[in-house]
């Protein structure tokens, strides 16, 4: 019983690294990234802390989820912001798992 009480915390906590993950990356690619900043795209100020961040979203689940904006154009706060399942595509071309069926000529 107290390995599964153990575990659990662990993997609590494993879900706030990642949901903190998520939300440096977001604040990195708002300030730093010049395709963000050229379209005008922001993080509202509630969020630039993660505490605020994480009682509007809550914690990332588990499995392959990513925030993502409801209007690609529009800023990262709350009405416009939800934990999505990520297509298995997008995943293979983030993580250049591609098969070779998949790739251009």
């Amino acid at each position: 019983m107290r390995q599964s009480r153990y575990k659990r915390i662990s993997d609590d906590r494993r879900q706030l690294l990642h949901t903190y993950n998520v939300w440096k990356h977001m604040i990195e690619r708002c300030n730093k990234d010049p395709f963000f900043i050229s379209q005008g795209i922001y993080v509202c100020n509630d969020w630039e802390s993660f505490g605020l961040f994480l009682h509007d979203i809550g914690m990332k689940p588990k499995g392959n989820y990513a925030l993502k904006r409801k209007d690609v154009h529009g800023p990262y706060e709350k009405s416009n912001c939800e934990w999505k399942v990520q297509s298995l595509q997008k995943v293979r071309l983030k993580h250049g798992n591609r098969k070779k069926s998949e790739c251009r000529s």
